[in-house]
């Protein structure tokens, strides 16, 4: 079997779509009846990873429109046959169709959130005919696509998003981050992200003036905002304007080296979002051991288990959100067992099986 991935992002790019396409690309080439996987990634990779075996990721047209669509030409008449392709955004679908289709090749299209929530362009739309099945990385994502695709519910497979628990797991507090966050074992919770001024989704504002009745029961509480973004000025206005810009730390971009010991450095995540499909960033999280706090009106409640695993709240419910931080802080850290779910191995195995699954139907 011959595949072809049409990616926005992946093997050195950052973020949790990136994640999930080096995951996804991964788990496909461990299917052993897979020969080859070809990749192509609409953007460069920022820095360089080991990649599968069976992968080919050809970067060199990333960051280019002309040179990617001289890329897909080349992969579409020249490079042999395809039997599969695999397109991991929504608005790469009208050129993974066309290939699909001159191939005579089974589709698979992946939906990861909010650009899967409402109706595309009209090329993207009239492609979905082509799609032999969508993959989706929650229940949400998948019932708010179907309300508007008109595909069936059997076309939709739901595989949640996986974790590395060889990578995240709990520790005790780096002192060389206390240092120089200027922290001194004080209580601090956290929210990681970009911080996006055309996607104000993550909640970072919402903490911020929380934090306003928070320090009244904890005054040492500090607020760690871990990301960069257009969005921080306003965000660092917003913490001067509360009265709390000494107790909300901006780190900045972190190198991946240190993401897992910020997550020890934490005492609870807490991220009141609106436009998660899933949220990468509570399994992370949630294997380092630490409470959680996330929304009820995106995907969070997929990652969460629907509050199993950490308490959801209404964003604009501020009762109920420092409710549930407070109650956080009081929890002692553990890694819940319900984790396994979301492992690596699960995944490879619920992709296989769906892959073996698409392939069958074309025979």
């Amino acid at each position: 079997m011959r595949i072809l991935s049409l990616v926005t992002d992946g093997f050195g790019g950052r973020g949790g779509i990136a994640l999930h396409c080096r995951h996804l690309l991964g788990a496909l080439c461990a299917i052993d009846k897979v020969r080859t996987v070809h990749a192509l990634p609409r953007i460069k990779p920022e820095y360089v990873e080991v990649m599968p075996e069976k992968l080919d990721y050809l970067d060199l047209s990333a960051n280019s429109s002309f040179a990617y669509l001289i890329a897909l030409i080349k992969e579409s008449t020249f490079a042999g046959r395809w039997d599969l392709v695999v397109c991991e955004h929504i608005n790469l679908l009208p050129v993974a169709a066309i290939i699909a289709m001159l191939h005579r090749a089974r589709l698979i299209l992946v939906i990861h959130g909010f650009e899967s929530w409402k109706r595309p362009g009209f090329f993207s739309h009239l492609a979905l005919r082509q799609i032999d099945q969508v993959l989706s990385v929650s229940e949400v994502t998948k019932k708010r696509f179907l309300n508007w695709s008109g595909l069936k519910p059997a076309k939709v497979t739901v595989i949640p998003n996986a974790i590395d628990t060889d990578l995240f797991i709990p520790g005790p507090r780096p002192d060389y981050l206390q240092q120089r966050y200027g922290l001194k074992n004080e209580p601090v919770i956290m929210t990681l992200g970009r911080l996006s001024a055309q996607e104000r989704s993550k909640g970072f504002d919402i903490v911020i003036s929380a934090m306003t009745d928070l320090l009244l029961k904890t005054p040492s509480l500090h607020y760690l905002i871990i990301g960069e973004g257009d969005d921080r000025n306003r965000l660092e206005k917003l913490t001067r304007e509360n009265g709390v810009s000494s107790r909300v730390i901006f780190t900045g971009e972190i190198n991946d080296s240190e993401k897992v010991d910020h997550y020890r450095l934490a005492d609870a995540y807490i991220m009141p979002s609106r436009l998660e499909g899933f949220g990468y960033v509570y399994l992370e999280a949630m294997a380092c051991g630490l409470p959680l706090v996330g929304s009820k009106l995106d995907g969070s409640r997929d990652a969460l288990l629907n509050g199993i695993l950490g308490e959801l709240v209404d964003p604009d419910d501020r009762n109920e959100l420092n409710g549930a931080i407070m109650r956080a802080l009081e929890k002692p850290k553990s890694v819940p067992k319900q984790l396994i779910q979301f492992s690596l191995p699960n995944f490879n195995q619920a992709v296989d099986s769906l892959v073996q699954r698409v392939i069958r139907s074309g025979d």
